[in-house]
């Protein structure tokens, strides 16, 4: 395609061969439009990836489109799509068709993908700044890694901004909402005398959802506790719901205690929640 394609309605799709050692493949376009403003998901990039005999190979994370701006004129620079090659692929279709509104899009670049096999994420501020999805997540893996959830909500915000998945903006709630509750939760509770205990073993509730704010199942949660148990203090039972547990009765204000339990543990029930959330309420409260 050069600078003076229109890119049409209908789905425009180019086969090409893979090498046997590529592992990740990149397509590069510029859009643009006539209106005053960029214009969001003005076009759509598949990708079906095939064997040598033909064979339809797509994975998830291979076969998820993405959604190109057209800039305004003047102000048009290069998008990046990244897609993972599943093992086996030697063929590639790649497939582009408009989505947007604007009568005319033009379009520069090639459907024929480029082999990646060193990708960069690079600096943290120029991904933020971006449209490059697969950049943003390698940035998203590492906040995680560093037990980061302030940066995740940034880079999730512009994952959002580009493409408004509903699984992004579902991520961005909970991980709000889990930093919401770390922060006003407290790491101990006054010194009380001592009452009978009762055994913690589960949630009264069920198990916890990770794809479930934290704030609303803690409210079911600590309503049960207070109909279920009248009284008494806690005695919270090493499992991998634990952390759930002990945030319960650290948001009703309930007297527990907890024998014989690691940070790491008490943090098992959401992959974005870190032993580091629970370093100081282990200190505060282990023995009591």
């Amino acid at each position: 395609m050069s600078a003076r394609t229109i890119l049409p309605r209908r789905v425009i799709s180019v086969a090409s061969i893979l090498s046997t050692a590529t592992k990740t493949i990149r397509i590069q376009l510029s859009l643009v439009t006539a209106n005053i403003n960029p214009e969001r998901a003005a076009a759509r990039v598949y990708v079906d990836f095939f064997s040598l005999f033909g064979t339809k190979l797509n994975t998830e994370g291979a076969s998820r489109p993405h959604d190109f701006f057209a800039d305004a004129v003047g102000s048009v620079v290069p998008q990046n799509a990244y897609f993972d090659v599943p093992s086996g692929a030697r063929w590639v279709v790649v497939k582009i068709k408009r989505s947007g509104s604007s009568r005319r899009i033009g379009v520069h670049g090639s459907l024929r993908p480029n082999a990646i096999n060193d990708f960069q994420q690079g600096p943290l501020a120029e991904a933020l700044a971006s449209r490059d999805r697969k950049i943003l997540e390698a940035h998203l893996s590492a906040s995680q890694a560093a037990k980061d959830r302030q940066t995740a909500m940034r880079l999730l915000e512009r994952m959002i901004y580009l493409e408004r998945r509903e699984a992004d903006e579902t991520l961005l709630r909970v991980i709000a909402d889990l930093s919401s509750v770390f922060h006003s939760v407290p790491a101990r509770l006054p010194e009380e005398p001592a009452k009978p205990q009762f055994d913690y073993e589960t949630p009264l509730v069920g198990g916890y959802s990770p794809r479930v704010p934290l704030t609303k199942w803690l409210a079911l949660e600590t309503r049960a506790l207070r109909e279920t148990t009248k009284g008494g203090c806690a005695r919270i039972l090493a499992n991998d719901q634990a952390g759930i547990m002990v945030l319960a009765c650290l948001f009703e204000g309930f007297p527990f205690s907890m024998v014989d339990h690691s940070a790491q543990q008490l943090a098992a029930f959401h992959p974005w929640v870190f032993d580091s959330d629970f370093s100081e309420i282990l200190a505060f409260n282990t023995g009591h």
